[in-house]
């Protein structure tokens, strides 16, 4: 369904903790400043760069006033105090349970401290869920909620408010561990959440303790169909995405609750302003507090873009251009661990390319941001283009990764290694469509005129780089397919081997590399190539390309999914020398032809295939004009001849321009051919004069220039075939 990348919540326990103080001190100051207002400005939401604060709506209904009852009141009425005659469990329970069925919010509260304190001692009752359900069923929903309001009542003892509130928490908390989870789902949980959710605010008057069992609470019913729809509805909802960045159980929340939703529902679009809202929200908080740890906060986002659809929104979301600001930034910054920091920023970009294939490339590869840099061995600056130095910093992980690649393949440390560089080719990919955007709109055939912040040196240098990338890729591929043709895939040097138990011991080190085909890092350099070559004018990296070409026939039929660009790539050969030779012959021939038979027999077939089988008639043509006139071919026109007239009754009837260009292929190379032909041949011609007619039918799906050839091509059919009958 999704992408398998999630939250990342031991990314989070290096968080700086200076996040939590200054939020308290905000709070501080705003109810020493106005202490009737104490309970409103406790709920308090971050503050943006502009300095401007937003209150989170408190509760509307009247808060309950617990004027008469203190921790000493309830103590002097505990169990273990009542008498030196101790009462059994069960009588306590009754007692407990009888005091919270009254009317009185006074005797109620002492019941609810006897059941805890019954709950907490872990007796026998523990053990019989029928008494546990009951106990839970006791406790008045309303009288509950009024406790969890405690922190909205003003002109109160700090100490009863917290133990007020910490005392339904703990109620709270105890049940959602002690019930089955069939009993959790249910609104007497889920209805509580908005309050709990309230209660994280309360900075001045939330113990820590009470905080991280609400937290607890919430990551138990995050699990529940109630519970994550009552997470993410709650009005509270920013106020647990602002404690992400100082608990990694907040974050793990968060995740829950989208997962779970997702999961439950299905309805990943209602989703949809939970994320922008968090997101949002999480780049106010890092934009304002400077000691949040950059890729720790990159890790979080990325985990939470699995969800987004961007796809499904027309507008661009207003957290986007901050955020590809902030990875333009950090791009440049050395880091502790360099390593991993790079990787994150990578994958982060490649997540935002996925939501946002149309927005993203002009604000990651078209900012303005400039970086002034330090000339090694010269006292010079330069400045250059943030851009330009992103897209230079993923050049040299490829260039400084692709020599030892190979070794690579059998050790453990491939898997990451092999997932950055794909990352990595995949930005490099999104560039040059970029420069090719740029490139239509400066000749005037784009929307834009200036979208690239690049000097005309800078971008011929960048070109020159892209190029020689390509040509240690096509290098690393021939190598590769070699090796997997000897031996699967090519083996480190090994250590030797006396005794079967280092027979067994090697075999259990040493990981099976992955299929070449099926390789995410080989299927993205193709997918870089196929770009490059059809952007680069060069002839000597086209050159360099006709090596590959029985990688490419050796890997086409192997993975479907690779047949655009694989066929990209072998367009750019003819227009090399002995380019079109190879394609004809040798067995890439008939693999093209059994391939464009298989996309015309084809029923509802996508968009991207239709595309390859008529890039695969563009390519054929040349091929057999090409043989025809050097006199090594006569008929080849006839595979086409059969493919129409077999599959033109058959396929799909949207193919109607495909099949309509493989009779014009034909057409072509059929008044090439000699006038006397074989019995065989006549009979074909004239089954295929039928075959414009037929679609000719179709008349309405088609446009002006393919109705036109398709009439022309029955006229010549008709004279062909009457003029060879004699």
């Amino acid at each position: 369904m999704m992408a398998q990348h999630h939250l990342h919540p031991e990314a989070l326990e290096t968080m700086d903790d200076a996040l939590s103080a200054s939020m308290e001190e905000r709070v501080t100051e705003e109810v020493e400043g106005d202490p009737d207002n104490a309970a409103s400005s406790a709920l308090m939401y971050t503050p943006g760069r502009d300095g401007t604060s937003m209150h989170l709506p408190v509760p509307s209904s009247q808060p309950y006033q617990f004027e008469n009852v203190h921790e000493s009141t309830v103590n002097a009425t505990l169990p273990n105090q009542v008498s030196e005659q101790e009462q059994t469990p069960l009588e306590n329970l009754d007692e407990a349970l009888q005091l919270l069925r009254g009317e009185d919010d006074t005797l109620r509260f002492v019941g609810l401290a006897r059941l805890k304190a019954i709950l907490d001692d872990r007796g026998e009752i523990l053990g019989d869920s029928d008494v546990i359900a009951e106990c839970w069923a006791a406790v008045p929903t309303g009288f509950l909620d009024r406790l969890l309001r405690a922190g909205d009542r003003e002109g109160s003892q700090v100490v009863d408010r917290d133990w007020v509130i910490s005392l339904a928490v703990s109620i709270i908390y105890t049940f959602a561990n002690l019930l089955p989870e069939s009993s959790r789902d249910n609104v007497r949980f889920s209805g509580r959440i908005d309050k709990l959710l309230a209660i994280l605010g309360l900075r001045m008057y939330c113990l820590l303790e009470t905080k991280t069992r609400i937290l607890q609470i919430l990551a138990t019913l995050a699990f529940t169909a109630h519970g994550s729809a009552a997470l993410l509805e709650s009005r509270y909802w920013p106020m647990l995405s602002q404690l992400a960045f100082q608990s990694s159980l907040a974050l793990r929340i968060i995740d829950l609750a989208f997962r779970f939703a997702v999961e439950e529902t299905g309805n990943i679009l209602g989703l949809q302003p939970n994320i922008h809202t968090t997101l949002s929200e999480w780049i106010r908080v890092f934009n304002y507090h400077g000691n949040v740890d950059t890729i720790a906060f990159f890790e979080c986002v990325h985990g939470l873009l699995e969800y987004v659809l961007g796809d499904q929104d027309s507008d661009v979301p207003k957290w986007l251009a901050p955020l590809t600001q902030l990875i333009l930034e950090s791009s440049t910054t050395r880091y502790d661990n360099p390593v991993k920091s790079r990787h994150v920023i990578v994958s982060l970009s490649v997540a935002l390319m996925r939501c946002y294939p149309k927005q993203s490339p002009d604000l990651l590869f078209g900012s303005s941001l400039l970086r002034e840099t330090t000339v090694l061995n010269n006292d010079t600056k330069t400045v250059k283009p943030t851009t330009w130095m992103f897209v230079q910093l993923r050049l040299v992980d490829i260039r400084s990764s692709i020599p030892s690649l190979i070794e690579a393949l059998n050790f453990p440390g491939y898997g990451g290694t092999s997932i950055h560089l794909t990352a990595c080719y995949d930005l490099i990919s999104a560039f040059i469509r970029f420069l090719v955007d740029c490139s239509d709109a400066m000749s005037g055939r784009g929307d834009g005129s200036d979208k690239l912040p690049f000097s005309p040196e800078l971008v011929l240098q960048i070109r020159e780089d892209i190029s020689n990338i390509c040509s240690l890729t096509v290098e690393y591929l021939c190598d590769r397919f070699q090796m997997s043709q000897v031996c699967g895939a090519i083996h480190p040097a090994r250590p030797e081997i006396r005794t079967n138990q280092d027979r067994l011991n090697l075999v259990a080190r040493i990981p099976q590399p992955p299929i070449m085909a099926e390789d995410p890092l080989v299927r993205s350099q193709l997918a870089m190539l196929s770009f490059w070559l059809r952007e680069d004018e060069g002839e000597r990296l086209r050159e360099e390309a006709g090596s590959m070409m029985n990688v490419i026939f050796g890997m086409y039929g192997k993975a479907p999914d690779l047949r655009y660009p694989l066929i990209m790539i072998l367009e750019q050969f003819q227009y090399t020398t002995g380019g079109l030779h190879q394609i004809r012959h040798t067995s890439g021939w008939q693999i093209l032809l059994d391939d464009l038979e298989f996309i015309v027999r084809s029923r509802a077939p996508d968009r991207e295939t239709v595309k390859c089988g008529e890039q695969i008639v563009d390519m054929m043509g040349p091929v057999a004009l090409l043989a025809i006139k050097e006199g090594k071919s006569v008929e080849e026109w006839q595979p086409f001849a059969w493919i129409a007239t077999k599959l033109v009754a058959k396929g799909s009837a949207d193919l109607v321009e495909l099949k309509a260009t493989v009779v014009s292929l034909a057409v072509e190379l059929l008044s090439l051919s000699p006038p006397t032909m074989s019995a065989e041949s006549v009979e074909l011609c004239k089954k295929f004069f039928k075959v414009p007619a037929r679609l000719l039918a179709a008349r309405d799906k088609m446009d002006v220039i393919t109705r036109e050839d398709l009439e022309a091509a029955a006229t010549f059919f008709r004279l062909k075939s009457l003029n060879s009958g004699k």
